[in-house]
């Protein structure tokens, strides 16, 4: 692994992985002392770029602004510690990007 490229690429895809085209997780592999912190102008599948991601695990929350070159629909799959107590409530949201829109995603309280 070097830091030119292989280190970066393991944090970006423990904190945003892309499954498949059109599916992404959030916080796959998330490190023990990456607890906190904001990523900008990651790259994704379909012209998906993500302006902004900040977290912070202990507190259960996080904010995630994204944009698309091309109208898209996303599916956000989440950790469990992100979903809501309700048993029959998904653990993913579902987003649909509007060309050059930028949608910002929080976390629910």
């Amino acid at each position: 692994m070097d830091a030119n490229g292989s280190f970066p690429k393991v944090i970006h895809d423990a904190l945003i992985y892309s499954e498949e085209p059109g599916v992404i997780t959030l916080f796959k592999a998330i490190p023990s002392w990456l607890k906190k912190g904001t990523l900008k102008g990651i790259r994704l599948p379909n012209t998906i770029k993500v302006e902004s991601f900040t977290w912070d695990i202990p507190n259960h929350t996080f904010e995630l602004e994204l944009t698309s070159k091309r109208s898209n629909t996303l599916t956000i799959q989440l950790p469990d510690v992100f979903k809501p107590i309700e048993e029959d409530t998904p653990s993913f949201i579902e987003v649909n990007l509007k060309a050059n829109e930028p949608v910002r995603i929080p976390s629910k309280q």
